[in-house]
Parts: C-alpha cells; structure tokens; sequence
C-alpha cells in the first residue's frame, strides 16, 4: 500500500492572482534546467513569478558552485528546500529542507536518483529517488506544496531548519523558535546571517498527521531544529 503525504509550507497567508483573458501561453517554451550546470546558478523547482517560495532539489548546501543549491551532474539530492535565488552567483535561502526517506537513518541524509525521471516546467517539479520515493513539488505565490509518495506504509521525514545554502560560514542561523502545534502543523521562525541578515516566518502543514517527532541532537554551532517524522 503506497501512502502519500502532502506538506503546505506557507510563507505568507494571503492570496492574490491575475491574468489577462486572451493572453498567449507561452510556457511550454520553457526550459527550466536551462543554467542549472557550472555557474549558471539557476534552480529547476517551482516558482511564481515574484513569489516568496520556491521549493527545488538541493544537491549540496555549501560553496559556490552550490548558491542555488542544484548542479543538474551531481547524482545526489539532501532534500527539498523551499525557497531559492536564481542566478545571483552568491549563496543564500534554501530554508526548510524536507527530505522524504523509508530506512532508520538518523544522519548522512542524501540519496541518488533516477535521472531520467527528473522532469520541470514552470510552475512543477519531479523525480524518483532511488527507494522509490515520488517527489512532486508546485507552488503559488506564497505557498509550496510538497507531495512525497512513498512506495509502502512505512514512512519517514527529516524537517531540517538548520539548512540553508551558505557560501563559508559555519552555521547561519542566529536564533529560532519553532513549535510543533499538533501531529499536522509545525511552525516557527528563524533569524538568519548570511548574504544579508533576515528573518522568515513559516508554517508546515500535513494533510496526514505523523504518528511521532523525534529532535535530532545539536552541532555545537547549530541554532534551529532538526526533527525526524514518522506517518
């Protein structure tokens, strides 16, 4: 029995949307993995234009090459962080990593995946890990849907608010409160440094309730939470 969970991860609580009637469609032109090799520092996830989220695969969370978090060679994803900058050639965001995992790992979170599975367009993003976990990642102006199906019962998430895509710095969270209100919703804030000081607000909610929410313990350095959820 496959179970499927979808993850709401709300930047901002208000919703505005227009579009002229009889505008031409012009997204199938639309690459995204266009600059997300070398230095082009572009992100294949999902996106609005001028949207507060954007959730998208990171590869790795440290250095250059990495300031969007994603290199479309690399085989390896450590999740999937909800917001992300698109060619800015400085690190910075990548805040809220998820990542979806069916094994009793505590650590070393990172998987390969099935390349030719990986598949954007505006507004969409998926792949297939290599345990048989479908990714599916859209987002609207200030929301990111995150949908994880899991190929069997058993089923496990890392919420990881210590990540972010940093460039040297040891840990960039300078404070953070985060609350679990319930097996469905978990919230907070954090005080990040990094490219520029900043705060962001969040709230994570599950359309299915987690059954148990183990904190993962501390680097010496690290500020914010790191939980593992099991359904």
């Amino acid at each position: 029995m496959n179970r499927i969970i979808l993850i709401g991860f709300f930047a901002f609580s208000t919703f505005v949307f227009s579009q002229k009637k009889g505008a031409t469609d012009l997204t199938p032109f639309v690459n995204p993995f266009i600059g997300t090799d070398g230095t082009g520092h572009t992100f294949p996830g999902a996106c609005l234009p001028f949207g507060m989220v954007q959730p998208s695969p990171d590869n790795v969370n440290i250095g250059w090459d990495y300031t969007s978090g994603y290199q479309y060679k690399n085989p390896e994803i450590i999740g999937f962080s909800q917001t992300h900058l698109s060619g800015t050639g400085i690190n910075d965001l990548g805040d809220v990593l998820l990542f979806p995992f069916v094994d009793n790992k505590t650590s070393n979170f990172k998987t390969t995946y099935y390349k030719e599975s990986e598949k954007a367009s505006p507004g969409f993003y998926t792949v297939m890990l290599k345990d048989s976990i479908k990714v599916s990642l859209t987002a609207t102006e200030r929301v990111a849907f995150n949908r994880f199906q899991y190929p069997s019962k058993k089923a496990k998430l890392l919420v990881d608010i210590q990540h972010g895509l940093r460039f040297l710095t040891d840990s960039l969270v300078l404070n953070s409160k985060v609350t679990i209100e319930n097996n469905k919703t978990i919230s907070g804030y954090c005080h990040n440094k990094n490219w520029v000081e900043r705060k962001y607000f969040f709230t994570l909610i599950f359309d299915t309730p987690f059954s148990n929410a183990i904190e993962l313990p501390k680097n010496l350095k690290d500020k914010a939470p790191r939980y593992i959820l099991d359904f």
